[in-house]
């Protein structure tokens, strides 16, 4: 009966709420949840630091919590942070403008840009192709269910097959398709990751696509106060050197790094469709300066 009466109680309050404030708002008002499909997996890793960061630098800091939700796809996430019944704060995102317009997007490349720098793991003794016009009709890309990726892979003329993310990878190895564009900061984690499965991977030495984009993080858009703070941490830890510190020493970053500065690749630039004019207008000292690396002066 008590546990009744308690469950009553909660479902009463609730209906009380506005449904555009999230239920758990008033839990802990410093704690900050964010989705992700993909826990501690390589994916999120990088991102996940940013933003933890980036609170921790806000005028008012707060913790960051994860809201693990592997079951669910992210097309599914994004409406229920739009529509509020989501039990999580924020989420981490590509960029576009519908996105940009259905919720509230802080203008901050997570990853300096690295996201859109894409080597291409394929499995061991692939046949290599000389030309992009071998690799575009060749060679069979993958890429994840609801990607922003497959609309600018396939609109810049390559051959896509689609799955989903955990699928992907046995099916690399089965050779149902050739090659899996990855983030050059995620690629090294991922491949390790794969080996301790069995299957044996290496980034193509020949080829990067590159084009603009990164990951942003979205909020519902009444979100205001939460946006300003995380905004202003980022900015306040880009200005105070911790963020440059972060990608510095990350070893996804450094990996990333050490294989961009080799001379042997190609390097493909890709139009982004799905791109408006509110990319552009964010500050240069937020993108990896290209001088760092070899291929992209």
């Amino acid at each position: 009966m008590v546990m009744r009466c308690g469950k009553f109680v909660v479902v009463m309050t609730l209906m009380l709420v506005p449904f555009s404030v999230p239920m758990w708002a008033d839990d802990d008002p410093s704690v900050v949840r964010v989705a992700t499909r993909f826990g501690s997996h390589p994916l999120s890793e990088l991102p996940i630091s940013v933003i933890r960061l980036g609170l921790a630098n806000a005028p008012q800091p707060r913790a960051l919590e994860i809201a693990h939700l592997p079951q669910v796809n992210q097309l599914r996430i994004l409406s229920m942070l739009e529509n509020g019944s989501a039990d999580f704060d924020l989420y981490f995102s590509g960029h576009t403008e519908e996105r940009a317009q259905q919720l509230r997007q802080i203008p901050f490349p997570l990853t300096q840009g690295l996201l859109g720098l894409r080597v291409l793991v394929v499995p061991e003794d692939t046949p290599a192709v000389e030309t992009l016009d071998q690799l575009k009709q060749q060679w069979i890309m993958g890429s994840g269910l609801n990607w922003l990726d497959t609309d600018i892979l396939q609109s810049n003329g390559f051959r896509v097959f689609e799955s989903e993310y955990a699928n992907l990878w046995p099916m690399l190895a089965r050779r149902r398709f050739t090659a899996f564009p990855r983030g050059v900061a995620e690629a090294f984690a991922e491949i390790e990751q794969q080996a301790k499965q069995g299957r044996s991977f290496h980034i193509s030495p020949d080829w990067l696509l590159a084009y603009p984009a990164d990951y942003f993080v979205y909020l519902n858009r009444d979100d205001e106060e939460l946006a300003l703070q995380l905004e202003a941490g980022l900015i306040t830890a880009q200005a105070n050197g911790a963020l440059d510190e972060l990608y510095r020493t990350h070893p996804a970053i450094t990996e990333a790094r050490e294989w961009l500065d080799h001379n042997g690749y190609q390097l493909i630039w890709l139009v982004n469709p799905l791109m408006d004019g509110q990319l552009p207008n964010i500050p240069q000292r937020y993108w990896i300066p290209a001088h760092h690396f070899n291929k992209m002066q």
